[in-house]
């Protein structure tokens, strides 16, 4: 096979994938039925090349054979003897899912962090330039000496190679609800100061010549403060010497669970570690409900939660834990013979629910707008650090990684609580 030949038959093989994975969506947009019908279109016309291709060379093989034959003394015609060409075996796909990376980019992270731990490179950073700590357009920034590339700094250290940052913020979006919840906020400093959301004022209606009243925007401020933030995994060195993938996988799945742990628990408990009461401690008296009978919830309480929320917020969400959804999927059963064996939306009055383990005791649930509520600062760039030196009794290489983030409530009068008696 020709290299002509070769890379029409693996383009045709990514389009196939593309078209099918495209087709596989439930509701497509019209964007993606266009790209859908783009696609299948270059799939054709890959084919047709594929099919013109594979005749020229059939007939070009038959014209070398000819001409490249021997006649013998006796007439014999005697054809050439045959090359064969060696193929360089592909990868085996990998099985299951990598969460956190593409399936090719995998091995790349997991050699960078061998290499890492190998002392070929002295540390992994990942510097961005994005608008928020978990978006999806993050851009390498240049560094002090004007590069751009993966590969050094200037400074005599190794940037990771840009998947590895992504994969661990993946990790943390799919994981932590503080990354869903709370507003994110690049802290340029060691800190900021974020203006309290309490007195959002709306805009008039004026007649001809009249004075336009003025709106005043409340002083008072909330202070983001950064911390740092830090995860260490240790992982054996028979897996870093036999497996690539599985490296990338198993530090950044760690790495990034533990940081989406840590700041879902300090976002909604608080940590005095840091000085940060949390969301949930900081909802007033006045906008908490408290249940008439223990282990039961009402839908006349679950109301009152819902009126106590200043009218101002915006994108609702109910945060609800394990047993307070039972007593609420316990109350639907009840008031409409809902089956818990069937498939269930998760609402209440119309607003999503999120569930986590992480609310306090006998907090059922903390209902409103938590973009409005919480601002969670954080610092361009997360740093990996190694040491196969650390773990050398347990045959472990050190994998540590650190980030720093700040906490503030800005708004509690845009949430409340509902509580068990």
């Amino acid at each position: 096979m020709t290299p002509a030949l070769q890379k029409l038959h693996e383009r045709k093989a990514t389009l196939a994938t593309e078209v099918r994975s495209l087709s596989d969506a439930a509701a497509p947009t019209e964007e993606q039925a266009a790209t859908v019908d783009a696609k299948a279109t270059e799939l054709r016309s890959v084919l047709d090349q594929i099919e013109r291709t594979e005749k020229v060379e059939e007939v070009l093989a038959q014209a070398e054979t000819r001409s490249t034959a021997s006649v013998t003394n006796a007439g014999l015609v005697v054809a050439p003897k045959r090359t064969v060409t060696a193929t360089a075996l592909k990868p085996l796909p990998i099985m299951g899912e990598q969460r956190g990376f593409e399936i090719e980019t995998a091995e790349a992270v997991g050699k960078s962090l061998v290499d890492l731990a190998h002392g070929r490179i002295r540390e992994i950073r990942a510097v961005t330039a994005s608008t928020h700590p978990i978006g999806v357009n993050d851009t390498l920034e240049p560094d002090s000496m004007g590069e751009k590339s993966t590969l050094y700094d200037g400074r005599g250290s190794e940037l990771v190679a840009h998947e590895m940052y992504r994969g661990i913020l993946n990790v943390i979006n799919y994981e932590s609800v503080a990354a869903k919840l709370a507003t994110w906020l690049q802290v340029g400093t060691n800190g900021m100061y974020v203006p309290l959301g309490e007195d959002i004022q709306e805009a008039d209606w004026y007649e001809e010549n009249c004075e336009i009243l003025p709106i005043k925007p409340n002083t008072k401020r909330a202070t983001l403060d950064l911390k740092k933030m830090g995860a260490r995994a240790q992982v054996s060195n028979e897996l870093m010497e036999d497996a690539y993938v599985s490296v990338a996988q198993v530090v950044t799945r760690t790495i990034g669970n533990a940081f989406a742990k840590k700041l879902d628990k300090t976002l909604i408990q608080g940590d005095a570690k840091i000085g940060f009461a949390g969301i949930v401690p900081s909802i007033p008296s006045g906008q908490t409900v408290t249940t008439a009978a223990a282990g039961k919830v009402t839908i006349d309480e679950i109301a009152s939660v819902i009126g106590k929320v200043d009218p101002m917020a915006g994108n609702r969400v109910w945060l609800v834990s394990d047993e307070g959804w039972t007593k609420v999927m316990g109350l639907a059963a009840g008031a409409i013979g809902v089956n818990v064996t069937q498939g269930v939306t998760q609402t209440i009055f119309g607003s999503p629910v999120i569930k986590t383990s992480l609310l306090p005791a006998k907090t059922y649930a903390v209902y409103g707008d938590f973009s409005m509520a919480a601002a969670i600062g954080y610092k361009r760039g997360l740093t990996i650090r190694s040491s196969w030196e650390r773990a050398i009794e347990y045959d472990q290489t050190v994998f540590v990684g650190t980030a720093r983030y700040a906490f503030a409530v800005m708004a509690s009068k845009y949430l409340a609580a509902l509580k068990s008696a």
